[in-house]
């Protein structure tokens, strides 16, 4: 019984340490840099109305990481309530229903934030269009 939770607990430790380094992989390098081409996309010296759409990546980069590191909390919390539920049938359904809906959740920001990229690059193509008629 000992040895049992001893191998859950280290599976336990071996995902709480991954799992940042993974949602850092996904989400963090988006948030925490900015690369030339947004300086380009931004229009840094020009002035146009893509800096906008820069904002609102911004922005969404940074919920999305918010996001993901929450869900990624709340996986750790879910293997947590499983490894101490004792053999108890409620808790044990409670902690793989936790786990599931983060998995979940997390599948859900990653879709999102694809189609929030597809839409903020085509409101920068549909700007620097409009903005190319009036120059």
């Amino acid at each position: 019984m000992l040895s049992t939770q001893l191998i859950r607990f280290s599976s336990l430790l071996r995902v709480a340490f991954l799992t940042p380094v993974l949602t850092l992989a996904l989400f963090g390098g988006s948030a925490l840099a900015q690369s030339p081409e947004d300086d380009a996309r931004a229009g840094v010296g020009g002035g146009n109305a893509a800096g906008v759409t820069n904002v609102a990546s911004t922005v969404a980069d940074i919920l999305t990481l918010a996001v993901g590191a929450l869900a990624v909390i709340f996986i750790i919390i879910g293997g947590f309530k499983y490894i101490t539920s004792a053999g108890d049938a409620s808790k044990s359904a409670s902690a793989r229903s936790t786990i599931l809906y983060s998995v979940v959740g997390l599948v859900v920001v990653i879709f999102a934030r694809v189609i929030v990229n597809f839409v903020l690059d085509e409101a920068e193509a549909d700007a620097a269009m409009l903005l190319n008629l009036f120059v």
